[in-house]
């Protein structure tokens, strides 16, 4: 059975939600910075935005175990649920109930463009092994079959020796 959630519990899970709120909108900054980076192919910036979103991860990551030490000592489970089960014992704290609104809804944003960054990603990553495909001379496809059927792995063959 949970224990009873305090004015003083439910102020410190709206300050840890609030402190994740704000990290989030930074991550979400951080990631609109490295789709611009990917559309304008800036290698080096990439790099350097890569750093700061691993540290941005980083930190959000400490905050949610910070608020699922909380939720434990609440007796609640951790996450997503223990948190909705600690604002519905709390004594209808609109604020808190915003912003873990505005928590959620930002996570999908976050989810969102990470996938398209992703892809982007992909993308150029299937691109460059093409251009690198073909001034190999290679296809897609390493290995031919002999004549007893058996695979033959093929050599690359570089365009300056054809």
């Amino acid at each position: 059975m949970p224990l009873a959630v305090t004015h003083e519990i439910s102020d410190r899970l709206l300050q840890l939600l609030k402190a994740e709120l704000e990290s989030s909108r930074q991550l979400l900054q951080i990631l609109q910075q490295e789709q611009s980076a990917l559309i304008d192919g800036e290698a080096e910036h990439i790099c350097s935005i890569n750093d700061m979103k691993q540290r941005q991860i980083n930190l959000l990551g400490e905050q949610l175990l910070t608020r699922d030490h909380l939720l434990t000592a609440l007796q609640l489970p951790a996450g997503k649920t223990g948190t909705e089960q600690c604002i519905a014992l709390t004594a209808e704290n609109s604020e808190l109930e915003n912003c873990w609104n505005q928590l959620q809804q930002l996570a999908l944003q976050l989810k969102m463009r990470n996938e398209v960054n992703g892809g982007m990603v992909v993308q150029a990553q299937r691109h460059v092994r093409q251009m690198l495909n073909i001034l190999t001379c290679q296809s897609d496809q390493s290995t031919t079959y002999g004549r007893g059927g058996a695979e033959k792995l093929r050599l690359p063959q570089s365009l300056a020796r054809v």
